[in-house]
């Protein structure tokens, strides 16, 4: 009979939180890609902890570029505006009828 592996949840959502993918926080908890992989597919607080911790790393990175853009900064202010109200300040072309570049092969 074999043993079920007891995954570390918490140390799952930091790993993710961190941006480590699935093989790296699978070989951070001494397991498999492929044993992670089959225990995410059959259990909810593992898919809960990756989607938590995946969440969390975003918002920390929103935090620093939105505070590197009100410090001043104009590329990461830029980057901030385009990505979060497109419709105002994504460059759009003049005329919608320029066809897109399309290089000869």
């Amino acid at each position: 009979m074999t043993q079920k592996i007891i995954i570390d949840i918490e140390l799952v959502e930091k790993l993710a939180a961190l941006g480590d993918t699935m093989e790296e926080i699978a070989s951070s908890l001494g397991i498999s890609a492929a044993t992670l992989y089959n225990r995410k597919r059959y259990d909810q607080e593992i898919r809960d902890a990756i989607k938590r911790g995946k969440i969390r790393g975003i918002r920390q990175i929103e935090n620093v570029i939105f505070k590197a853009a009100a410090e001043g900064n104009l590329t990461a202010a830029i980057f901030y505006l385009k990505n979060r109200a497109p419709d105002k300040w994504n460059v759009k072309p003049k005329d919608d009828n320029i066809e897109p570049f399309k290089p000869y092969m």
